[in-house]
């Protein structure tokens, strides 16, 4: 069976002109580049309004919007030090806001992410798998348990 979302992938690939290259699966997750948000931004023609929502020693939030055949989208870019390794957080908080928001007009958002998301998604599986491992070893445990109790 082939994924829809691979096939949609494609499918933007081919009209926007990227090069297969930029797309790319680390981690399990597929990035792409910001040479290809760039293409799509150029290839959607629509300007995005992006905005300083917040800024402070803890977070720094960017509102980014776009509107795409008279579809209105809204999306944030943060950055915290939980999710952000890099000295300049406005600039990553503002590419993370741009890659959201054209992805989110692609219907591509969450099947597709920016590279400048690769820490933040990375960590977040880290943390999901750290959390199914818990449940299993728990369900293990609990197993064991019973088994125990019944010889």
């Amino acid at each position: 069976m082939s994924d829809p979302n691979q096939q949609k992938i494609n499918d933007i690939i081919v009209k926007y002109g990227l090069h297969p290259d930029w797309i790319y699966v680390k981690h399990g997750v597929r990035f792409i580049k910001k040479i290809g948000i760039d293409k799509l931004a150029i290839g959607i023609g629509s300007p995005i309004d992006m905005q300083l929502a917040h800024i402070s020693d803890h977070a720094v939030v960017i509102k980014a919007t776009v509107v795409v055949n008279t579809v209105k989208f809204t999306v944030f870019g943060e950055v915290s030090p939980q999710n952000n390794k890099f000295p300049y957080p406005v600039a990553v908080a503002e590419k993370r806001a741009r890659s959201r928001v054209l992805l989110s007009a692609l219907g591509l958002h969450g099947f597709l992410f920016g590279e400048d998301e690769i820490d933040f998604v990375v960590q977040a599986n880290k943390l999901l798998d750290a959390r199914a491992k818990a449940a299993k070893d728990s369900e293990d445990n609990l197993l064991n348990k019973i088994k125990e109790k019944k010889k």
